[in-house]
């Protein structure tokens, strides 16, 4: 006899407002389109008799195809929380990770590998690997702003940590949802 295990509650579920997910996606768009035009000229010039042009297609047909996916992924940025897990599905990847590797969330400016301001986000640290940005729950604003916004953040990741100790304990009620999970988590942080 196969014992089941219960399926995972989601306990927590936060997008990013309509409004950034539409401008930011619609400047993806607007990237890959500038993009495309390079490659279809490029082809164009090809055909016309000029080979060189198809390196310039060649190269810029992998950039159309990234930020066309990151305007995807930026309309489906969410934080997840389970019983089971908490995914964070970013602009770039989506992470899963269980439950028993979650140190706790907290605000902080994520700089990017390039270099440039970084972002004031909220992360999800872990005990044994990297914090992953929380995209979903970034703010945008100017450099000399970032401690204000970081310290406007602290409550929004006071309140996914208390929702992270519920999913922790498992606390459900008899209708499967776990009890009082969030004002605020069917519809976002804001």
């Amino acid at each position: 006899m196969a014992v089941s295990c219960p399926e995972p509650v989601t306990v927590g579920d936060w997008r990013a407002p309509l409004f950034g997910r539409c401008v930011n996606g619609l400047m993806a768009i607007v990237c890959a389109a500038c993009f495309a035009t390079l490659f279809v000229t490029g082809i164009a010039l090809t055909a016309a008799g000029s080979p060189a042009w198809l390196l310039a297609s060649i190269a810029v047909a992998p950039v159309v195809y990234l930020l066309c996916r990151i305007a995807i992924n930026v309309w489906r940025a969410r934080l997840t929380i389970t019983t089971a897990e908490v995914v964070v599905a970013g602009a770039t990847r989506t992470h899963r990770v269980p439950l028993e590797q979650i140190d706790r969330f907290e605000p902080r400016v994520v700089h990017s590998g390039v270099g440039g301001n970084g972002t004031p986000m909220i992360v999800l640290r872990r005990h044994t690997a990297d914090p992953i940005g929380v995209y979903a729950l970034s703010r945008q604003g100017f450099v000399w702003n970032f401690k204000k916004i970081v310290r406007s953040l602290e409550p929004q990741a006071s309140e996914l940590n208390e929702i992270l100790a519920r999913a922790r304990s498992s606390g459900t009620s008899p209708s499967g949802a776990v009890p009082n999970a969030g004002a605020r988590g069917a519809q976002g942080i804001r």
